[in-house]
């Protein structure tokens, strides 16, 4: 499988044209109704000083549509229903490199959603590749926001082909930056390995010092190194061996600036369902009951019930 060249060649779209891709593609999609956003109201729960933003599913969306949302966006029930072989054409927005493309989310809760899939089947659980960060790293050099890996089905994933997702910022028209930014910023020093104050369950951060103009395999080779070492630091043991299925369920989260890794051992905090974007601050409920758990229990106790307890702990 080719690796795109450290001047960028690899990529199969001109510079400068792939957010352009992403506005028109969506526009289109709306128009002809293949782009099915999810309708919600954003409210907050504060703790520990952070403003979480919670998504609830619009309370003026008819119960039987709910259902239909609620089905839609959860993972089939038949794994060989693969929405992404083949792909919906009015959905696709570029090809990235000779190993992926880039699709909008069919059901997007944030608009401009986008997934970054293997041209070909590759298992959810195999282990990021240098083609999986080039390929991401694309939409962060392209617009400021939040790529995202759900590693395996406890960890939120809704679909068994590899995907990566990316959301540009902001989450919501009411803030620019994500909610636990202020905690992130004092987390870890400029270079090497971090944590966040915020969270008392294990997970592994760094600032990579990356910047968007340097040569994307130079970056990305930085990035996968980085990957590698944190899955090791949070207690995976890994080879580097391409097609390796990791061994525990995670969340990867990446910024122009940092990355996160947060090891999971289940999807769901009662009936809450919680992805990558949970360790940002970001949480989605189908219902009022599901927003007064968490305002009750609060969300950083809805994290820690979902992440992979520390060795001999």
């Amino acid at each position: 499988m080719p690796n795109a060249q450290s001047d960028g060649k690899g990529y199969l779209f001109e510079p400068g044209t792939l957010w352009r891709a992403v506005q028109d593609r969506a526009a289109s999609a709306l128009i002809s109704g293949a782009l099915q956003p999810v309708p919600t109201s954003c409210c907050t729960i504060e703790q520990a000083g952070i403003q979480f933003l919670v998504n609830i599913l619009d309370s003026l969306v008819r119960k039987s549509e709910a259902k239909r949302i609620q089905e839609r966006m959860s993972r089939t029930a038949d794994a060989r229903v693969n929405p992404f072989l083949p792909y919906d054409p009015e959905l696709f927005i570029s090809d990235l490199l000779p190993s992926h493309v880039a699709l909008l989310n069919k059901y997007n809760v944030v608009d401009h959603h986008v997934l970054v899939v293997t041209r070909q089947f590759e298992q959810q659980e195999e282990l990021l590749t240098l083609e999986d960060f080039l390929a991401l790293w694309a939409f962060l050099v392209a617009r400021e926001g939040i790529g995202f890996y759900n590693g395996g089905v406890q960890a939120g994933a809704s679909q068994c082909h590899k995907h990566l997702q990316f959301i540009p910022l902001p989450l919501s028209p009411a803030r620019a930056d994500i909610p636990i930014g202020p905690v992130l910023a004092a987390a870890a020093p400029p270079t090497g390995q971090g944590t966040c104050s915020l969270f008392s369950f294990q997970h592994g951060f760094s600032y990579h010092g990356q910047a968007v103009n340097d040569p994307p395999t130079d970056v990305c080779t930085t990035l996968l190194n980085m990957y590698r070492h944190m899955l090791r630091h949070v207690g995976m043991t890994i080879t580097g061996v391409r097609g390796e299925l990791q061994q525990f369920p995670y969340n990867l989260l990446l910024s122009r600036e940092w990355m996160m890794i947060v090891p999971r051992q289940c999807e769901f905090f009662r009936s809450i369902s919680l992805n990558a974007l949970a360790f940002i601050g970001s949480l989605f409920v189908m219902n009022e009951r599901e927003f007064s758990i968490l305002e009750k229990e609060k969300p950083l106790t809805a994290l820690k019930h979902v992440t992979r307890p520390a060795s001999g702990s």
